[in-house]
């Protein structure tokens, strides 16, 4: 997907975003900054509002692109309302002279995006980037479990100029949204497009061939680059490794992300009998990720909820067969199991991808 689908040369464009990277290897959302920098490299004028990372307010460079970073962190209650109107202040100044605003996440940044886009009377883009839309109470994901996140999302929703989203799946879900729902029976819904981010620059090129599975009776790497978060569902491939192992098959998990579940994960795996089978790595720099997606015959994401799902999309670049649960880029493009199949037993159908597949960023 071309970055002129976002913007076109010339034009001068603000991106308001929850968190940006503080240099070229900076780990925080590095498909986002691929994007924007395409957009300077096919020249676009491109500006940088960074909500809450990195840490403490100051102007700097990534590359060629200008970041304003307010250093907001983890603010909530009061402080959060607070960053919110600092934000929109700073925004409407940097948008003096702006052809558009684009909010990358439709709570606080699509808000902020579309009151300023409103006030200086130019469109504003709305990108759903990741769970606005969700609420999963059991797993404590989803914007959708705050009351001020959902009147962020519904007030960006219903004055956005421009939606767009990360796969066809999260666009299913946007277009039932009651927002644009009642936009559509005006007859004022914009049209969701499938905008997906791109591939960082180190996956690009050549796209690996696709390796070959190892024969049935041959050990088998399985990997899964995500957070250690509730929502990404590490526990599922854990139960998946111990079922194939007792069953005799050699499946060794490597497991490339930080976070809360990691004291838990490391208990199942023991509990599971597989504690000598998986590989807890920790967070990988950017640089260190193709050589771990190298390394495996498949990545697997046991995802709840995926806006898009990178991690699929590099891990193919790299050669290795993807699958997962029927979210984000693999349900666009992959025969998967659904999520609550998953949950206990997962069971997924692993899927070698073709250099012809549609999930080409």
């Amino acid at each position: 997907m071309s970055a002129m689908a976002w913007a076109q040369p010339g034009e001068r464009v603000l991106a308001i975003v929850p968190g940006f990277a503080s240099d070229l290897e900076d780990a925080a959302i590095p498909s986002l900054r691929a994007l924007l920098l395409d957009l300077v490299a096919a020249g676009v004028d491109v500006r940088v509002l960074a909500l809450r990372h990195p840490p403490g307010p100051r102007d700097y460079g990534v590359g060629p692109l200008p970041v304003r970073a307010l250093g907001g962190g983890d603010a909530r209650g009061a402080h959060r309302l607070l960053l919110l109107e600092r934000a929109r202040r700073t925004a409407m100044a940097m948008a003096r002279d702006v052809d558009r605003v684009i909010g990358f996440w439709a709570d606080e940044p699509g808000w902020i995006a579309v009151q300023v886009a409103g006030a200086r009377r130019v469109p504003g883009h709305v990108a759903l980037m990741g769970g606005e839309l969700a609420a999963l109470r059991a797993l404590g994901y989803g914007v959708g479990l705050q009351r001020l996140g959902r009147r962020l999302v519904d007030h960006a929703l219903r004055h956005a100029d421009r939606v767009s989203v990360g796969s066809a799946w999260l666009g299913a879900r946007a277009e039932a949204h009651p927002a644009l729902q009642q936009r559509q029976g005006a007859g004022t819904a914009p049209p969701i497009e499938v905008l997906p981010l791109p591939l960082e620059a180190r996956y690009r090129g050549e796209v690996a061939a696709p390796r070959p599975l190892p024969a049935t009776d041959a050990p088998l790497v399985v990997g899964c680059a995500a957070s250690l978060v509730p929502v990404k569902r590490h526990a599922a491939l854990l139960r998946e490794v111990a079922r194939a192992r007792r069953g005799g098959r050699e499946v060794r998990l490597r497991l490339a992300g930080d976070g809360p579940e990691l004291r838990p994960l490391t208990a199942l795996a023991a509990a599971l009998g597989v504690t000598e089978a998986v590989e807890f790595l920790g967070a990988l720099a950017p640089r260190e990720m193709p050589a771990f997606y190298r390394g495996l015959d498949v990545h697997i994401l046991a995802s709840a909820w995926e806006a898009q799902g990178m991690a699929t999309l590099e891990a193919r670049a790299c050669g290795a067969a993807v699958g997962g649960t029927r979210v984000g880029a693999v349900a666009d493009d992959l025969r998967a199991v659904p999520p609550a199949s998953a949950q206990e037993a997962l069971q997924f159908e692993v899927v070698p991808v073709s250099a012809k597949s549609t999930m080409e960023p």
